[in-house]
């Protein structure tokens, strides 16, 4: 648990959600722990390491010894690393791996291209926007119909039905709505976080993709989002990662950059190094470990 002096130092110095306990608990069910300038989040079987120092400059010496006390200390059966670069990791089995990269856009000065400013403004002949209130029945239905015309995968699909768990839990977590004019309807909404220091985080944009869609509604959202980071004092939009090709080019065409390397990587424990380290990991000398992860 993060004392309260703890928990305004990370709210400062946080650039990404994963620094910020109220953009990874609500989806992960994890406690956070600091170590400044060091976050990571236990829980169960799992440790789960943001390898993203809050303040100073990346070390990836100092980021490795400090996994590998953690690892001496606690055992995880259950290993998770976010990182820019994939540490050595002695005892472990890499099961799972992902590279991709941070893109963030400088709010202060930034010049909307004419292309967008047109597609802003086409929007707003269509759609009024405002932030939104209590997250209702309403807006979870808009998030069921856009899983289903994506097929997203399970994983996906689970952190968009758990959007109205993080709302409840962050004070400082914002949605900006997009509504047709006349009608009332909701076409789309964005959801953001403005409590991590120079950075408002952009986390999801949902829109409706049948007849309903209107073209420019995500610019549009996005636009009153830039607005909304500069009245909260903040440089830069963290706009998240490039999970593909069109969330890449809708980023392009704001102007955002890529500026951190991603690396996401979960592990198990390597039975053989274990025992001879003569210190199995809890699930393993109980057998859940056999059953859930067996690997040599």
């Amino acid at each position: 648990m993060l004392t309260q002096s703890e928990q305004d130092y990370v709210a400062v110095h946080a650039y990404l959600p994963e620094h910020l306990p109220q953009c990874l608990v609500p989806f992960a069910e994890l406690e956070p722990f600091l170590a400044a300038p060091d976050l990571y989040y236990r829980g169960g079987d799992t440790l789960s390491f943001i390898g993203y120092p809050l303040d100073g400059e990346f070390d990836a010496g100092k980021l490795a010894a400090f996994l590998h006390r953690l690892i001496r200390e606690h055992r995880p059966p259950d290993l998770r690393v976010t990182v820019p670069e994939i540490p050595p990791l002695r005892g472990y089995r890499i099961n799972r791996r992902e590279e991709n990269h941070y893109s963030r856009l400088e709010v202060e000065n930034l010049r909307i291209p004419p292309k967008v400013h047109n597609m802003v403004r086409r929007a707003e002949r269509e759609l009024e926007v405002a932030v939104g209130g209590p997250f209702t029945r309403e807006y979870q239905r808009l998030p069921i119909r856009f899983i289903r015309q994506k097929a997203l995968p399970k994983e996906t699909a689970f952190f968009l039905h758990r959007i109205p768990d993080y709302l409840a839990a962050s004070p400082t977590a914002v949605l900006v709505e997009a509504r047709r004019r006349g009608s009332g309807d909701l076409i789309a909404y964005d959801v953001a976080e403005l409590g991590a220091g120079a950075y408002c985080l952009y986390l999801f944009n949902i829109t409706s993709r049948d007849d309903r869609y209107v073209p420019g509604a995500s610019d549009l959202l996005f636009y009153t989002l830039v607005d909304l980071a500069r009245e909260w004092g903040k440089r830069y939009i963290n706009t998240g990662l490039g999970i593909n090709p069109g969330v890449e080019r809708f980023k392009s065409k704001w102007g955002a950059k890529p500026f951190l390397a991603y690396c996401f990587i979960a592990a198990v424990p390597r039975l053989f190094f274990w025992l001879c380290a003569g210190s199995l990991p809890p699930a393993a000398a109980t057998g859940t470990w056999f059953t859930l992860r067996a690997t040599l």
